[in-house]
């Protein structure tokens, strides 16, 4: 069993106060809450100077996947439940992502979200929206198999 090591934080009491808030809100504990906040801000720190954490990429592209086969299911099903929350979910991933890498694939990836949101935006179920699909799911899987094979 791997060990894992003791951080202490020092911190203001009204900073307790909130997360202890936040816990109760979460129905978690306050240290899941701490982790997943300092995991964030590493992230974001490393992002922001063009670095990622090992298998981030990866988890990102299969988070854009999941989410766009999610809007695929609501429109399909006629469902508005959530649409716009992964609608903005898939962009902000796909931005994301785009930060970290900073190449010509993620700025490619980028506009075919971007086009594959505005058609579904336009009407529901867009003429193209199959050609559009089968573009952006190649683009994600060769974009996969690139980080899969580092």
């Amino acid at each position: 069993m791997r060990e894992s090591p003791v951080v202490t934080f020092r911190t203001r009491w009204h900073i307790l106060k909130i997360l202890d808030d936040l816990a109760q809100l979460e129905g978690t504990n306050r240290n899941r809450i701490i982790n997943k906040a300092v995991l964030q801000y590493a992230k974001d720190y490393l992002d922001a100077r063009g670095q990622t954490i090992s298998r981030s990429l990866s988890r990102q592209l299969s988070m854009i996947n999941i989410l766009q086969k999610r809007i695929e299911v609501k429109m399909m099903l006629k469902e508005n439940r959530n649409l716009e929350e992964d609608r903005q979910g898939m962009l902000e991933e796909t931005h994301r992502y785009a930060r970290c890498t900073m190449n010509q694939a993620s700025l490619l990836l980028l506009m075919k979200v971007s086009g594959w949101l505005a058609a579904t935006l336009e009407d529901p179920l867009p003429a193209d929206i199959e050609s559009r699909t089968r573009e952006l799911q190649a683009l994600l899987n060769s974009l996969t198999e690139t980080h899969s094979g580092n």
